[in-house]
């Protein structure tokens, strides 16, 4: 009897009961087709971050903090005994980190400058692009969206100044040599360099003096 009288109220309201189940299902897609896009993107940033980050995991100094700049100063030691031996199995890598300010076009901005090792093969980062450039002071990568932002295109030469380990600025001249593509993690901050070009951040300087300037570690576990 109810199901008859149900019906009936149905059929007897055809465009209301047409528009109400279309509203409904309607709504129900976008819920769905939102959360499903949402958790999406949050899958694809965290792929992302792991190829061109993090890898298989990373060392981060206890003062450092990449959403605040201000603690690169001091975020900086020698590597472990026991993370230097994986460095030296080519299982990690050392990053230094330092706030620079570069001047393209006699402007100056804002950057994040990152030396790494070219030769390096554990995070998906087109770093061998470095090599080969004795006759640049600096080689640089530089992100897609540093370089919509700073208007640079590959082979702009422009000035890099960063703190060196003497608490000095020191300055010389990039050079950039590769645009990277979207996806890759750095597309919107720093310019990587080869960490031998960075004077006064060198590794090999590091391994001598414990106090040099390092940034983060990564690791390929």
């Amino acid at each position: 009897m109810l199901f008859k009288i149900a019906l009936k109220n149905l059929l007897g309201a055809r465009l209301r009961t047409f528009l109400n189940v279309l509203v409904t299902a309607f709504s129900f897609f976008l819920i769905l087709f939102m959360s499903s896009m949402y958790n999406g993107m949050l899958q694809h940033a965290k792929q992302v971050t792991m190829d061109t980050e993090i890898a298989g995991g990373a060392y981060w100094h206890p003062e450092y903090d990449p959403l605040d700049p201000m603690t690169f100063e001091d975020a900086h030691s020698a590597p472990p005994t026991a993370v230097q031996a994986l460095v030296d199995e080519k299982k990690a890598f050392p990053v230094l980190v330092s706030q620079a300010s570069i001047y393209p076009g006699g402007r100056i901005m804002p950057a994040i400058m990152k030396g790494i090792l070219p030769g390096q093969n554990i995070v998906n980062m087109p770093t061998d692009a470095l090599s080969g450039h004795e006759d640049i002071a600096i080689p640089v990568l530089i992100g897609k969206g540093m370089a919509s932002d700073t208007k640079l295109v590959v082979g702009d030469a422009f000035t890099i100044r960063w703190l060196d380990t003497d608490r000095t600025y020191d300055a010389d001249e990039g050079l950039g040599v590769l645009k990277m593509r979207e996806g890759v993690s750095a597309q919107t901050a720093p310019e990587l360099a080869p960490l031998s070009s960075i004077k006064n951040l060198s590794f090999d300087d590091l391994q001598k003096n414990r106090d040099e300037y390092l940034g983060l570690r990564k690791l390929e576990l």
